[in-house]
């Protein structure tokens, strides 16, 4: 973001150096040279606008890098993003305190393997572990127990991609759906 500040400061200073440049004056013949009004408007806007640019430019060159910096201050003081609205929380937090979402430990992603739910069937051929899945769903109804379906679909996605991304694309979508169903039988 400081850099395009950078730029845009430079346009607009740039801006300025040709609106000061323009002539406002036309010449008649037995009077000489006279100032035009409407020259004289148009410069004034031109430098108007010049100085705008420039004041952007100046504002975006001073505070681009802020967010930057306390987004690393949040990371080094142990805070992360909640996941759900953005507002920073502890890394050890259970509970965002802002929206009250529960949140997941970013060491749960790493516990769940991916290779566990393709198996290898008789004939060599890649097939789904629907074992594995009713595990992954008993595990995600343990973590949240008061969440509906949505939620923990959403909550999890990323997870659930990630699993999905290491598989075929017809197998991610069964997949899918066979941890949906498996959530589903889980909380009626």
């Amino acid at each position: 973001m400081r850099n395009i500040g950078w730029i845009v400061l430079s346009v607009g200073v740039i801006w300025i150096i040709v609106a000061l440049n323009i002539d406002t004056s036309i010449s008649i013949d037995y009077i000489g040279r006279v100032n035009n009004l409407g020259l004289m408007a148009d410069k004034q806007n031109h430098i108007m606008i010049g100085g705008f640019i420039v004041l952007c430019g100046l504002l975006m060159t001073i505070f681009g890098g802020m967010k930057a910096n306390s987004e690393v201050q949040s990371s080094e003081n142990g805070y992360v993003p909640c996941a759900f609205c953005a507002e920073p929380v502890r890394q050890e937090a259970i509970k965002c305190k802002h929206c009250g979402c529960e949140l997941t430990p970013t060491k749960e992603k790493d516990e769940i393997s991916d290779s566990e739910f393709v198996k290898y069937g008789l004939k060599n051929e890649l097939i789904l572990d629907e074992i594995s899945v009713e595990d992954l769903a008993k595990k995600f109804e343990l973590e949240m127990p008061n969440h509906s379906l949505p939620a923990i679909m959403v909550t999890k996605a990323s997870v659930i991609s990630s699993i999905k991304s290491s598989m075929p694309e017809e197998m991610g979508r069964r997949f899918e759906l066979l941890l949906e169903e498996e959530l589903k039988k889980l909380k009626a």
